[in-house]
């Protein structure tokens, strides 16, 4: 008998195929086969065949369609293959008998071999497995799990074709995977690891244009499609083509560089010691460790020896399919120990993980709102080094590049408290493996994906005693161990009501167990408690046990905590809910912790657990006054505006916020440097978001537009685009309920600088523009020039120079009006911007001096920072011997500020003074470093901006291929993000490279193409620089109209004061005359 799900779904013996006339027939087999051996249960077949749409006749359909195979298989004699039970079916086959568990095996065994430097057999093993198929997946079978599993069954296929091309290439038969092969990269065009082995195969059949053009397609594809760069793997495999490294030359092995990445799978699962670095590491940056997300491991844990094994049964085996990916559902009630068992496990199994474990609690189960998938993704995508910028906004995309950048990982991924499946399966990764733990029991993420049933029952006796004695002892087990049986049996095996009756005993040493079990199994308790099913019931008897043995001070604080909005709370936010110091708060908050009511997630930051978090909310709410209530949640919230508004001071002083009353009498945090403000606010944005986009009362509604105004430049800086876009819609709800007209005037700025940020320019002017009518309406003059200010920045990255520097002359003039220097100053830096592209260099100059004197009278670091880089660049370009020195004080100030983006900008500008000076491998080596720095923040402006440099150096040095593949690069992405100016002046090195190469038509068409741009929006220098070139590209064969517009180019160039264009233009003259007249 043999079963076939690798193609059409079938069953023959003897070359007769048993009839299987229906779809629905083939899918319900096929789940069978592709749980061979299991059985499926009646509600996993319901979910998997249908969804969450099963018609009321699913069980009578399934039984139906059982029944029918059943007798197909009977006229073989081998019905006894289908076995089913009152929990459901199973279809019961030998490791010979199913085409999947073949193509598996040899799979694996063509792996192995590879692994173990037997590639020639590997070849041979991994073609068997290969020919195993005879067509799609799961052909004919219908259901609702149907394309879920044939997407995965063909991604093993394709994998395996990859490892295939692996060994071939190994083997050196570069040549016979281009023609067998080749033709995967067009149907697969964002497969990376696919696209690096096509690469290599080009390459080394001397086809390293074609190489490097199809990494250029790539990344194209991955920018526009998932906002995302190739990895960093496939840029150093890029890189070494271009400088032509010899370790790619010649036979390779699984030891070399390219297979020991972890961006994609190799035979080989711990990197070789001898690999190279697989990126320029940033001058100055630590290299990226992998996210070690886990909470604390549980102390004392004890038990659950067949939970552990059940999981460590699951870990994928390093040589898997790394589309595969296990994932285990820890299910049970509150207080169960699920959170633990995971974290527990996670810490045992962390060396399978070498990529790093990521930690998510989704609050599926808690008194807060379920956490969203925008967020869940954003800090996902975050901890994986996904730079905040690349970030898509929608969340399909979000999801795509989630999956994308863990689809070759070895990652744990802990998703703590589910409530839904729905909620989990955007979460689930490409690959490694998930634990999942839920109060719910997930049948559909069992049935429709695979993921295994892992159901906690409460402890044993045994267990439960264990725990105990972990707390309090052997010496008082010992002494009273028929009282210690008893306290297990009345906390119902449950591991956090143990924890806590624990915790209780160990606080008062001197009290006899027997004296406190008969505390907790009487009074009016003990009907309830005689029910040993109701886990509940144990649970509040040992919460109110544990609460009333505090003090009034503790138990008062306990119960205010449960107002906290966020998912933490520290010593100085409590103090503030109870109107005490942060000192006595801090040892109230030790004293909860220590009786385990909180717990202490990391350093000085204390959690409840949500059960926990409950049983306080219930006291508060039966035993305060709501106005106290009221009054201390006001003081939270004063806690936080105060705080949140001392780090705005310090990070960004320069920037305009909503004026707002100031709570008397609150403490807040003060800031005395940068550093501490920054580390305050990436600590407490869950909070301050919390606070933000909860739901709030009509007193507090000012609270969440004035705090999330606050942020506006801590998010405009970190870039956090998902947090932003909930602040500003939860901010702008607020307001319009107050008919507060100048705090939707601050919200729609908030908006505009995001979709700004986010290169989506129209809908940034029409943000701005509602921004400007609601300031204007309101008579809000600052809000105005604000405003006006920003819709002249946006216009002049679109090119109108002229609309822009009227927006922002406006700006300037309302500021001056007002005497706002933070306004003046950003007005001056944007205007010097405008000069600068105008060709006007000199008159920039004095404007970022002028602007440089404001934001240090403001103590603007970040301000002074971007003002000394520009003002080095204009003065390089002007012949400043100052310019260098004001470029290696922003590098100092940039980070000191923690500004990546503008320390790589720096770095890119002091590389084109270095190679101005002739040091060309100084420079290489600067800009080298600018470029990975800024790949690594995300900031596509610098990245461009950066091509073009190293571009510049690579073609003075000689290197006109990689010149010419920069130079593109930078021109790509400006053209993507909308800006004019970089993308002329990438057109612009384009041309000089093409020149040189003798392509003087192309030269000719890039330098006309640039030219016309430069002119069309005034950019007078980029239009001196372009017609040099045009000139360059005419020389041979119109000499007379090259000296012409060599003098056109001189004049112009001399006019802006650029002094290397005026070198450039002089030495081609000076060529052009040396050339002597033809005959």
């Amino acid at each position: 008998m043999r079963f076939s799900v690798l193609g059409p779904v079938a069953v023959v013996r003897g070359g007769d195929a048993v009839p299987l006339a229906r779809s629905q027939r083939r899918g319900l087999l096929a789940l069978l086969l592709l749980n061979a051996n299991r059985i499926v249960t009646i509600a996993q077949i319901t979910e998997a065949m249908w969804g969450g749409a099963a018609p009321p006749t699913a069980r009578k359909q399934i039984h139906s369609a059982i029944h029918a195979i059943r007798a197909g298989l009977r006229e073989f004699g081998a019905e006894h293959v289908l076995h089913g039970d009152l929990s459901g079916y199973a279809v019961r086959v030998g490791a010979d008998e199913l085409d999947l568990a073949d193509f598996q095996r040899q799979w694996q065994q063509g792996r192995s071999a590879a692994a173990d430097g037997r590639t020639g057999e590997a070849v041979g093993a991994l073609r068997a497995a290969l020919r195993v198929w005879s067509g799609p997946p799961l052909g004919g079978a219908s259901g609702a799990f149907v394309e879920g599993a044939r997407a995965r069954l063909e991604e093993q296929r394709l994998t395996a074709i990859e490892d295939v091309i692996e060994c071939e290439l190994v083997l050196g038969r570069h040549e016979s995977v281009l023609i067998e092969f080749g033709h995967l990269a067009d149907q697969h065009p964002l497969r990376e690891r696919l696209h690096g082995r096509l690469m290599l195969a080009l390459y080394r059949s001397g086809r390293q244009p074609e190489a490097l053009q199809s990494f250029h397609r790539l990344r194209l594809l991955l920018a526009e499609e998932q906002g995302l760069d190739p990895s960093r793997s496939l840029r150093a495999l890029h890189d070494a083509m271009l400088r032509e490294d010899g370790g790619l030359d010649g036979a390779m092995s699984t030891g070399d560089w390219w297979t020991a990445t972890p961006a994609w799978p190799a035979f080989t699962p711990v990197p070789s010691a001898t690999a190279p670095p697989t990126a320029v590491r940033p001058e100055g940056g630590p290299a990226r460790t992998p996210p070690r997300l886990l909470p604390p491991d549980p102390p004392g844990f004890v038990g659950r020896d067949g939970y552990l094994r059940q999981l460590d049964e699951l870990r994928p085996d390093p040589m898997a399919d790394p589309g595969t990916t296990p994932i285990a559902v820890i299910t049970g009630g509150g207080g169960m120990g699920k959170t633990a068992l995971a974290v527990h496990w996670a810490y045992r199994a962390a060396k399978s993980f070498p990529d790093g474990q990521l930690f998510l609690d989704l609050r599926g189960h808690a008194v807060d709102a379920p956490l969203t998938l925008t967020e869940a993704l954003s800090r996902l995508l975050l901890a994986l080094g996904v730079p905040a910028e690349q970030i898509p906004a929608r969340q399909e995309h979000a999801v795509d590049l989630y999956r994308t950048a863990t689809a070759t990982r070895s990652l744990l991924v802990v998703l703590d408290n589910a409530r839904t499946a729905e909620q989990v399966r955007p979460l689930l990764p490409g690959a490694g493996m998930v634990l999942v733990t839920s109060r719910s029991r997930l049948t559909g993420l069992v049935a429709r994906d695979g993921a295994h049933p892992c159901a906690l029952d409460v402890l044993t006796p045994a267990e439960s005693e264990a725990v105990l004695a972990h707390t309090i002892g052997a010496e008082r087990m010992r002494a009273e161990p028929d009282a210690v049986r008893r306290l297990a049996r009345l906390c119902a095996g449950l591991p956090l009501a143990l924890r806590i009756a624990a915790a209780n005993l160990r606080t008062h040493q001197q009290r006899p167990v027997d004296a406190y079990v008969a505390e907790l199994d009487g009074d009016r308790r003990l009907a309830q408690l005689a029910v040993p099913e109701d886990d509940e019931t144990a649970l509040r008897a040992t919460f109110d046990l544990s609460y009333l043995a505090l003090a009034p001070d503790c138990r008062q604080l306990f119960r205010l905590l449960s107002l906290v909005p966020g998912p933490h709370f520290t010593a100085a936010a409590a103090g503030a809910l109870a109107r005490t110091s942060p000192a006595q708060a801090g040892a109230v908050l030790s004293a909860l912790a220590e009786a385990h009511l909180l717990t202490e997630p990391a350093d000085g930051c204390f959690a409840f657990h949500d059960l926990l978090r409950q049983y306080a909310a219930d006291l508060a709410r039966e035993q305060d006054d709501p106005v106290a209530l009221r009054q201390a949640l006001a003081r939270l919230h004063g806690y936080y505006l105060h705080s949140a508004d001392g780090a705005a001071r310090v990070i960004y002083p320069h920037l305009l916020r909503l004026p707002w009353p100031p709570v008397v009498d609150v403490a807040a945090e003060t800031f005395d440097e940068h550093g501490r403000a920054s580390a305050w606010l990436d600590r407490e944005l869950p909070n301050l978001t919390a606070v933000i986009t909860a739901v709030p009362l009509p007193q507090n509604r000012a609270d969440v537009y004035v705090l999330a105004d606050m942020l506006r430049g801590y998010f405009f800086l970190r870039m956090l685009a998902p947090e932003w876009d909930l602040c500003t819609a939860a901010a702008l709800r607020a307001a319009q309920a107050d008919g507060d007209e100048q705090a939707q005037a601050a919200v729609y700025l908030s908006i505009a600088d995001l979709r700004w940020r986010q290169g989506a320019h129209d809908d940034a002017i029409d943000a701005y523009t509602r921004a400007l009518d609601l300031c204007e309406r309101c008579g809000w003059t600052e809000g105005e020039a604000t405003v006006v200010g920003n819709l002249g920045g946006v216009h002049r990255l679109r090119g109108d120079l002229r609309q822009a520097a009227d927006h922002i002359a406006r700006s300037l003039s309302l500021n001056t009006r007002l005497g706002r220097l933070a306004g003046q100053a950003v007005n001056l830096g944007n205007l010097a911007l405008i000069h600068g592209e105008l060709g006007r260099l000199r008159a920039a100059h004095d404007m970022y001096g002028q602007a440089l004197l404001l934001y240090r009278q403001l103590s603007s670091r970040s301000g002074e920072a971007v003002c000394l880089t520009n003002l080095g660049e204009v003065g390089h370009w002007l012949g400043d011997a100052a310019a260098p020195n004001h470029l290696a004080a922003a590098l100092v100030v940039h980070r000191e500020v923690s500004d990546r983006a503008g320390e790589a900008d720096t770095l890119r500008c002091l590389a084109a003074v270095e190679a101005s000076g002739g040091d060309l491998a100084e420079a290489q080596r600067r800009a080298e470093s600018a470029l990975a720095l800024t790949r690594d923040c995300g900031d596509r402006r610098v990245e461009a901006n950066t091509l073009t440099t190293l571009a510049d150096i690579h073609h003075r040095r000689g290197s006109h291929g990689v010149a010419l593949e920069m130079y593109e690069a930078a021109a790509t992405l400006s053209r993507a993000a909308g800006r004019r100016y970089a993308e002329a002046l990438a057109q612009v090195g384009q041309a000089g490279v093409r020149s040189g190469q003798g392509a003087h038509d192309e030269a000719y068409e890039l330098a006309t193409r640039a030219l016309a741009a430069a002119r069309g929006a005034g950019y007078r220098m980029v239009e001196g620089l372009a017609t040099v070139e045009l000139a360059r590209a005419v020389a041979r064969s119109r000499p007379g109209d090259a000296c012409t517009l060599g003098e056109q180019a001189l004049v112009l160039l001399r006019e802006t004061g650029h002094r290397p264009g005026v070198a450039a233009a002089s030495e081609l003259l000076a060529a052009l005359a040396a050339v002597p007249p033809a005959p």
